[in-house]
């Protein structure tokens, strides 16, 4: 089962439940941080905050449901907005799971996608939970998927030939996205984990001199507040930053990177009020 237009159909009340009742933020916090993670009365998808509170709206309903299934013997899993209840019955009838599902989704005001309700059966088709094939002792990701993987890591290995683009920014983010679909390998356990993790390891990004200024100033900057606002958030995520254009600027400028990180570890965060 899916649900419609998730994150648009996640109406500010529900996002304010959350911080109210679930996690026993005063009114007024609450009230500030449902503004802060809606936009016209909604949850603004792609926002950083929305795949949280997608998992979470449903807190106060959802555990029933899970128990009234496991009576029957039916285990529910929920990733956002894709719900799956599992039987190891062949010939299970879902139309109860269905409608206890149904009428939980509708009480925060979400419409169910009856297209993509569908049921599978394991001796007529390959199971897929959450984009995982689960007819085996162990999930496992679909050949389609490490083959797409394979071909990220052969489509960077092209990339990194061009040394003007391996030191650019938009290397580092194919990069960064490259790694993550290769560790989801390494999370199921597939054998071409550490081969295609070798494969990229040896490409990693690059520094270029204009790393160097970007990192000499956001230390520097951290040196002109560091006595007022150490504890601050922002300061701590600009000395975090600065940290990893270190880490990046030593593989290729070494000294200046070990000179640069000796002045940022004086100025370390301090511990917020």
């Amino acid at each position: 089962m899916d649900i419609s237009d998730f994150f648009d159909n996640i109406h500010e009340i529900h996002v304010y439940s959350i911080f109210s009742d679930l996690l026993k933020f005063p009114d007024d916090v609450s009230n500030a941080l449902t503004s802060l993670c809606c936009l016209n009365g909604n949850v603004v998808q792609g926002a950083l905050t929305s795949s949280y509170i997608a998992s979470a709206v449903l807190f106060d309903v959802e555990a029933k449901v899970v128990r009234r299934l496991q009576y029957k013997n039916l285990t529910y899993t929920r990733l956002v907005d894709d719900i799956t209840v599992s039987s190891k019955k062949f010939d299970h009838d879902f139309s109860y799971a269905q409608s206890i599902i149904t009428e939980m989704v509708q009480s925060k005001d979400l419409p169910i996608n009856i297209e993509k309700t569908t049921i599978s059966r394991c001796s007529t088709e390959e199971l897929m939970v959450h984009g995982l094939r689960v007819n085996y002792k162990e999930p496992r990701l679909p050949a389609s998927e490490v083959s797409r993987i394979r071909s990220s890591v052969k489509h960077l290995e092209l990339l990194a030939q061009d040394s003007v683009y391996r030191v650019s920014r938009d290397y580092r983010k194919s990069f960064d996205r490259c790694q993550g679909r290769v560790n989801k390998l390494g999370r199921l356990g597939h054998r071409q984990h550490k081969i295609l993790l070798d494969r990229i390891l040896r490409i990693k990004p690059l520094p270029s001199k204009k790393d160097i200024n970007l990192a000499i100033k956001f230390i520097t900057k951290l040196e002109n507040w560091h006595i007022t606002k150490a504890g601050e958030y922002w300061y701590f995520r600009l000395f975090h930053k600065a940290h990893a254009e270190l880490n990046i600027l030593q593989r290729c400028f070494n000294k200046t990177a070990y000179s640069l990180r000796q002045r940022l570890r004086k100025i370390k965060p301090t511990a917020g009020d």
